[in-house]
């Protein structure tokens, strides 16, 4: 799931955002990468509770488990963003979703 939502906010930047690689380092890799997270970890909160999974006697409640790992989540997705953003200035091929034809191609 993680990756069908990236890839498909990669589609949506490309398609809706101006062509420029900025859009894509900013878009796609700072702020893109949070929603992402999120939805991962709402979703997979949920079904831990509709599933009725236990953890140890210090475990935490489903509002702690939101708020501490939406917290967590920042974290992870601005450390992604400056990878993503080295990756690309430095080996651009290394990231599947950036496209050297699209975001470096000359303009007319």
């Amino acid at each position: 799931m993680p990756v069908w939502l990236a890839c498909a906010l990669v589609a949506a930047s490309r398609r809706l955002l101006p062509l420029n690689p900025f859009v894509f380092l900013l878009g796609c890799g700072f702020l893109g990468l949070f929603p992402v997270g999120a939805v991962q970890l709402v979703l997979g909160a949920g079904a831990a509770a509709l599933l009725g999974a236990e953890e140890g006697a210090m475990s935490l409640t489903p509002s702690e488990r939101l708020i501490w790992g939406l917290l967590l989540a920042a974290g992870e997705a601005t450390l992604e963003g400056m990878l993503i953003t080295v990756l690309v200035v430095y080996a651009p091929r290394a990231v599947a979703t950036f496209d050297e034809r699209f975001y470096l191609s000359p303009r007319s």
